[in-house]
């Protein structure tokens, strides 16, 4: 079970929610091709369309990474600050390719100041925007690893079905 996997998992355990932020999803268009393609897709449809519009990195083994900051600074701060108001706010992932996304990255840390959860995938490399979201005293980090992953469903549940409540009582989540 992969992080994604691990969000999904729980995210079905809480039917109805009203998500709101993006997913990412990484697309191969040829099986026997190298290139990968990273797009950016709202949380509550994963199943959107993957167009060059939302493309926001090209991957090919032994070329540079191809980032698309724009696509960032557009639609990913158009997911983080929607009008509607959701019940979870979906982060699913943050790494490098948003590194000079410097509008989407002030939008993720504003959506980290307010009062709706927020439930994401950080990748586990240094970097200014990374390093600042890691040491936020209100963002909980669960590492994933081959070793632990079966049996965090349940402990991530909790925490879930935690900040859900808090944010109905009114109350800041943690």
């Amino acid at each position: 079970m992969g992080k994604s996997t691990l969000i999904n998992s729980a995210l079905s355990r809480h039917p109805g929610l009203r998500l709101g932020g993006f997913r990412t999803q990484s697309v191969y268009p040829q099986a026997d091709e190298p290139l990968r393609h990273v797009y950016m897709v709202p949380a509550a449809r994963p199943d959107a369309p993957c167009e060059e519009a939302n493309t926001v990195g090209l991957c090919h083994p032994g070329q540079p990474l191809r980032r698309y900051p724009d696509v960032f600074d557009a639609l990913g701060v158009q997911y983080l600050t929607q009008p509607e108001a959701p019940d979870l706010v979906l982060m699913d992932e943050l790494g490098t390719l948003e590194g000079e996304a410097l509008r989407f990255q002030a939008a993720v840390l504003r959506r980290l100041d307010g009062c709706v959860p927020v439930l994401g995938v950080i990748k586990p490399k240094p970097s200014p925007f990374l390093d600042a979201i890691r040491g936020r005293p209100n963002v909980h980090i669960i590492e994933v690893t081959a070793d632990n992953r079966d049996s965090l469903p349940e402990p991530l549940d909790r925490l879930l079905t935690q900040a859900l409540r808090k944010t109905v009582d009114g109350t800041r989540r943690v």
